[in-house]
């Protein structure tokens, strides 16, 4: 597992695992983003599946929300490997899913900033819901 880089196996691409994120996931929200996030009952080979989205109700070219999407796949990208490590601690995978929901095209910098936040936030919801994996998926790891 490379710590800089986002494959295809990192992304959460499951039409029936987007639609149970979406439906039982539990929310986190700062200003301009909302994220849902769901521990996976299935085990995989990274600790957490995100999914990206831009609404085409806020922005009607294609264009606009591909760059949108390519800046918060950056960022995430950037400041995945402390959810990692918190992620392989607690023996646990994740589906994450990001909505961004802001009116006009984010900087850089804002958009990492706001992902790292969004990260920490998760990051407290699961601590205060005290889960480990081996609650989670059983003894033998399913």
């Amino acid at each position: 597992m490379s710590g800089f880089t986002f494959t295809k196996e990192e992304r959460l691409c499951h039409r029936k695992d987007i639609s149970t994120l979406f439906r039982e996931g539990k929310s986190v929200f700062t200003p301009g983003y909302s994220a849902k996030f769901l521990i996976s009952s299935k085990p995989q080979t990274y600790p957490a599946r995100v999914l990206f989205s831009v609404p085409k109700r806020n922005f009607k070219r294609a264009v606009d929300r591909n760059r949108i999407k390519r800046l918060l796949r950056e960022a995430y990208r950037c400041n995945k490997t402390e959810i990692y490590e918190f992620l392989n601690q607690k023996g646990i995978t994740l589906h994450i899913g990001i909505v961004y929901s802001g009116r006009s095209i984010p900087s850089y910098g804002l958009a990492d900033e706001k992902i790292s936040l969004i990260l920490h936030q998760i990051k407290k919801e699961i601590k205060k819901q005290n889960i480990s994996g081996s609650e989670h998926f059983g003894s033998n790891g399913e």
